[in-house]
């Protein structure tokens, strides 16, 4: 197996412009933070909390057996955040779980597990 370049040139360091068209430049640099293809999910979850939507489910839909672990509103967020990204299935929010990116996006630590809704 062949080892992979590791060093970055300085000019990448710097930042390197991209001219897309006349005025429009886009400059590629090197980060440290983790990236997302899905950073449309913070507008998402800040409508929702600017429409005081968490306290209003929490406060109509009574679905879990016990007061521990998240409310009701962070499993219906993120079955929502979900869907808003595309995903088909409970098992595709596993995807979204695992994006610090995505979490660090939306101001969260974790996103609730679709197994553990009725705990």
């Amino acid at each position: 197996m062949q080892k992979m370049k590791t060093k970055i040139p300085k000019k990448l360091k710097r930042g390197h412009p991209l001219s897309i068209r006349p005025g429009h430049t886009i400059r590629l640099e090197v980060t440290k933070y983790p990236l997302t293809v899905h950073t449309g999910l913070s507008l998402h979850y800040a409508m929702a909390e600017a429409l005081n939507i968490p306290q209003i489910l929490d406060d109509r839909i009574h679905v879990k057996e016990r007061e521990s672990g998240y409310p009701e509103s962070e499993h219906i967020l993120a079955l929502s955040a979900n869907a808003f990204v595309g995903g088909d299935y409970l098992d595709d929010l596993e995807a979204l779980r695992e994006d610090v990116a995505i979490q660090m996006a939306i101001g969260r630590k974790e996103i609730p597990d679709p197994t553990d809704w009725v705990k």
